[in-house]
């Protein structure tokens, strides 16, 4: 089962699988994982609008720094939270 989600901006879906939402739901740090992917998968959804169609690193660096851009100008993260969420990102690699 995926969650479909359609951003009319763009001219993009972004699907995301019942099962990574259920997963990333009750960890703690769950949410902000989910608003980063989803972040991530809309800026290769502008890629793609701009025509964008490049196979390789470079799209998934440029959607990372789209995603991380939109996630520090939009959300208030304290250094603290930063901390804990780079820990665990770097504890799963």
């Amino acid at each position: 089962l995926f969650l479909l989600i359609i951003n009319k901006a763009c001219g993009g879906t972004v699907a995301l699988g019942v099962n990574l939402l259920n997963e990333q739901i009750t960890d703690t740090n769950g949410i902000e994982t989910i608003k980063g992917v989803l972040a991530h998968e809309f800026a290769h959804a502008v890629q793609n609008s701009h025509g964008w169609n490049e196979q390789g690193k470079n799209p998934e660096l440029h959607a990372d720094f789209i995603a991380g851009y939109y996630l520090g100008v939009t959300y208030n993260y304290s250094e603290e939270e930063l901390r804990l969420m780079r820990i665990k990102f770097l504890s799963e690699i």
